[in-house]
């Protein structure tokens, strides 16, 4: 069923996967373009069309940006606390004190990211 897999990976340890990246990268800009010679639009046309469009696309990814700063902020109190909250004799899965500590300058600098005003 996914014996197409194979080549991919092969061609992708072979040659490193920034290579693989860049042709593909490459062969979608070559496809973009004939369809714009197709259906009739220019490069200047998409710049145009995306300079009218940045204000939302600004505000989309600093929602996004401040949605994800806001759930590794409360990762990083929940890492910070478990030491705490979740005490027990010899427990391998729960966070040590090394995780909690680190976990106090990370969901610092979320928070930074998730209230910053610009």
């Amino acid at each position: 069923m996914f014996g197409w897999l194979r080549p991919v990976f092969a061609i992708i340890a072979r040659f490193g996967p920034w290579v693989v990246l860049g042709a593909i990268l490459f062969l979608i800009g070559i496809i973009l373009t004939i369809l714009g010679a197709i259906f009739g639009f220019t490069l200047t046309d998409v710049d145009l069309w995306l300079e009218a469009h940045g204000g939302f696309f600004n505000a989309v990814g600093s929602l996004l940006f401040r949605i994800v700063c806001g759930l590794v902020f409360l990762l990083c109190v929940f890492a910070a606390l478990a030491p705490f909250l979740f005490r027990r004799d010899q427990d391998a899965d729960r966070a040590g004190w090394g995780c909690a500590l680190l976990a106090i300058p990370v969901g610092y600098f979320a928070w930074i990211g998730m209230v910053s005003s610009s």
